[in-house]
């Protein structure tokens, strides 16, 4: 089993293969910039491992996977506003 990465509140988890159609061999995963909003909880254990995963999604990233994966495959959960601190 590998290790789990954790949430991370302060941005999107989401990664798509960068570059182009010109772009020779593999091409690089690049992470998503924007600040998220929910945190995307997986409703069924995955087959190979039994693990249900969760990461953190923007609301653009979160559109689009689950217009691909469909409603009913995670569950998402609002990000509470963290208070700023005074200095």
């Amino acid at each position: 089993m590998s290790e789990i990465e954790p949430v991370d509140v302060d941005r999107c988890q989401t990664e798509w293969k960068g570059g182009s159609f010109m772009t020779f061999g593999p091409r690089p995963l690049e992470r998503c910039k924007n600040k998220p909003i929910f945190i995307a909880v997986e409703n069924k254990p995955n087959k190979k491992d039994g693990e249900v995963g969760s990461m953190s999604l923007c609301e653009k990233c979160s559109t689009v996977m689950l217009t691909r994966m469909g409603e009913d495959y995670a569950m998402l959960i609002k990000i509470a506003p963290r208070k700023q601190k005074k200095v």
